[in-house]
Parts: structure tokens; C-alpha cells; sequence
């Protein structure tokens, strides 16, 4: 099958293994499938122009909707969290959309660019996990993990500038100032890489601001789905309206088909979750991301 933006000949169940694969492997850390997408399609299908970003925006918006569904049955979605962390991506995406179209427009200077994102996040990763880790964070997860009731309702409090919450017993007050400002310097970051900001914010949440990883992957999706969401817009509507240029629009063929297998996955991920042990799961987020770092930096 000729997939006639990308250029490339494929049979057509190949991207759609590709995107349950990377959605089981990957939606159970926090991290969206579409950080794996996309340098699979940079690296090995040699689809790296301008389209690949949208492109990797569609899949987002296609396989997210079934593993939120999922946190929303087992009550693990935070619509409060994930509202502030849209509300700070969606100029930083914006803002990064125009960065791709003009800097970063060679794929020369985009593999460069991808690399030094995932080497820096795999570095600050590893960081974290020799450290002890947040208590609290940690008392929730086992909490959480070893209980078989749900959890009751996450009902968000706002006071005094912070974000306050309960999840498996334990009480976490987040400042909201500080994630608007993370989810801006991410939406920033994922609007230029394609992958609407979660795979970068999923370790934030987990290491600057503690949060239980059990937690994070429910405001991350939903943060990642909206970013996508506007993404696409970006790249089809307001970069023509600013700069004059043609839109640049996704190979939708395999976007959708990208987008079949990564719901399926996404949804087998999410469901996971639970059953698996936190710092396992810490440490496969490390792996993840380090073995994209290494393929980019060989590539450049």
C-alpha cells in the first residue's frame, strides 16, 4: 500500500502492530505511544519531513480516547489536573509549530533536536530513580496497587495557588503556577517533536512534582489528547494563517492505521497498570526513553 504524503510503500498491517505494540509497551508508564511513533517513523520508515509531526498528532488523537475511558472507569482521571497542564501546552504547542516550520525544518536539525530532548529526559530520569523518591507518592502507589476496592473520586481543591487532591490515602497539593509552567515549556518542546507534550510531562509529574505513577498517565493522556488536538489545527490552520505558507497536513492513511492499533493498545496498557509493580514501571519509562535517545544519536 503507497502512502502518498510519507512516500513510502507498506503493508498496511504493519503500522497498525507498530501502534498496538508501542501503546502496550509504553501507556503503562505514562508515556503516550506517539513518542515511540514518531522516531519510528523518522528512523525506520524514512518518513521525516514536515508531515511526520501531524501525522504522529493523528495517532495521538485516534489511540488516547480508549485508555482515558479506561482511567475513567477506575476512577483515575483528574480532569482538574490535566485542564491546567492543556491550558499551559496549547501556546507552547502553537509556539513549537512554528519553530518545526522555519529552524527546525531540515530533518538534519530535527534529529539533533530529538536527540538532545531524549538523551536530557533519559539523564534526568535516572537521576530520579537513585533517589528515594517522594513518601507520599509511595505509601499512595501501594496503597493503590494492593487494594481491591476503587479509589473513591479524585474531587480537586484550589486554594492559595495549589492544587489539592487524595489518591490512596494520601493527601498531595500540587502548585498550579509550577505545572502551567512545565505543561508550557513541554507543550513547547511537543509541538515542535510531534507528540503533544505527555511523554515529556508524564516524567514531570512523577519527578519534580511526586506524584503517584498509578496517577500521572490519566492527566498526562488527557493533556496529550487536547495537545494533539490543537497540534493539528496548528499545522492545518493558524501556521498557513501567520506565515503564508501551505498547511502541512498528515499522511492520513497511516495516521488512521497508526491510530487502529494504538487504541486497542493504549486501552491493554492502561488496563495493566494496576496490576504492575511501580518501580518496574519507573525503570521500563527509563528504558523507553533511552533506547529512543541512542537511535537518534546514531541516526544524526
Amino acid at each position: 500500500m503507497h502512502f502518498p504524503v510519507a512516500d513510502i510503500d507498506l503493508n498496511p498491517l504493519i503500522p497498525i502492530l507498530i501502534g498496538l505494540s508501542v501503546s502496550v509497551i509504553s501507556s503503562p508508564t505514562g508515556l503516550s505511544g506517539g513518542f515511540l511513533i514518531l522516531p519510528i517513523c523518522v528512523s525506520l520508515l524514512n518518513f521525516d519531513g514536515l508531515a511526520v509531526s501531524p501525522t504522529n498528532f493523528l495517532f495521538i488523537v485516534l489511540a488516547s480516547p480508549s485508555g482515558l475511558w479506561r482511567m475513567h472507569r477506575e476512577k483515575r482521571l483528574m480532569p482538574g489536573l490535566g485542564l491546567i497542564l492543556m491550558a499551559g501546552s496549547l501556546f507552547g504547542i502553537f509556539s513549537g509549530t512554528v519553530l518545526r516550520c522555519t529552524w527546525l525544518r531540515a530533518a538534519a536539525d530535527f534529529r539533533i533536536f530529538m536527540a538532545l530532548v531524549l538523551v536530557g529526559l533519559a539523564l534526568y530520569l535516572a537521576k530520579n530513580l537513585r533517589a528515594a523518591g517522594d513518601a507520599r507518592a509511595a505509601r499512595a502507589e501501594r496503597s493503590f496497587r494492593h487494594s481491591q476496592a476503587e479509589p473513591a473520586s479524585l474531587v480537586c481543591s484550589y486554594q492559595g495557588g495549589r492544587l489539592g487532591f487524595t489518591f490512596g490515602g494520601q493527601a498531595f497539593a500540587v502548585s498550579i503556577p509550577g505545572l502551567f509552567l512545565a505543561s508550557l515549556l513541554v507543550g513547547l518542546v511537543g509541538g515542535i517533536y510531534g507528540i503533544g507534550g505527555a511523554s515529556l510531562i508524564a516524567p514531570l509529574l512523577l519527578t519534580v512534582f511526586g506524584l503517584p505513577i498509578y496517577l500521572v498517565n490519566g492527566a498526562a493522556l488527557l493533556a496529550s489528547w487536547c495537545g494533539a488536538v490543537f497540534g493539528l489545527f496548528s499545522y492545518e490552520i493558524f501556521w498557513p494563517a501567520v506565515s503564508g505558507q501551505p498547511a502541512v497536513s498528515p499522511d492520513l492513511g497511516l495516521g488512521l492505521l497508526f491510530g487502529l492499533g494504538g487504541a486497542l493498545g493504549v486501552y491493554i496498557g492502561s488496563s495493566l497498570q494496576r496490576f504492575l509493580p511501580p518501580q518496574p514501571l519507573k525503570i521500563l519509562m527509563l528504558i523507553l526513553v533511552s533506547a529512543m535517545a541512542a537511535q537518534n544519536m546514531i541516526q544524526i
